[in-house]
């Protein structure tokens, strides 16, 4: 899966800079670009509880611009877009 799939476009958009602008070879901008996905996905993440209508639906995750929901206690991810749902009612 490349880097700006995995919601990382702005990490790809300096990478293509650095060819650009500075002249940094392909494999060099590439290698960057994973080092710093390396690097930023070491660091230390927010976990967040999931709770809605005081019922704990699962745990949610930052990573890059994406935010993941890990379900918990039996609830699927149709429970909690069924939660979503309704709260923006």
């Amino acid at each position: 899966m490349t880097l700006a799939k995995r919601g990382h476009s702005r990490i790809v958009i300096q990478a293509l800079r650095r060819i650009s602008h500075e002249g940094a070879s392909e494999q060099g901008a590439v290698n960057w670009a994973t080092s710093e996905v390396n690097r930023l996905s070491k660091s230390t993440q927010t976990v967040v509880a999931l709770n809605i209508k005081g019922k704990h639906f699962g745990d949610i995750t930052v990573d890059g611009s994406r935010m993941i929901i890990n379900c918990k206690n039996g609830y699927t991810p149709e429970d909690v877009l069924s939660q979503f749902l309704e709260l923006s009612e």
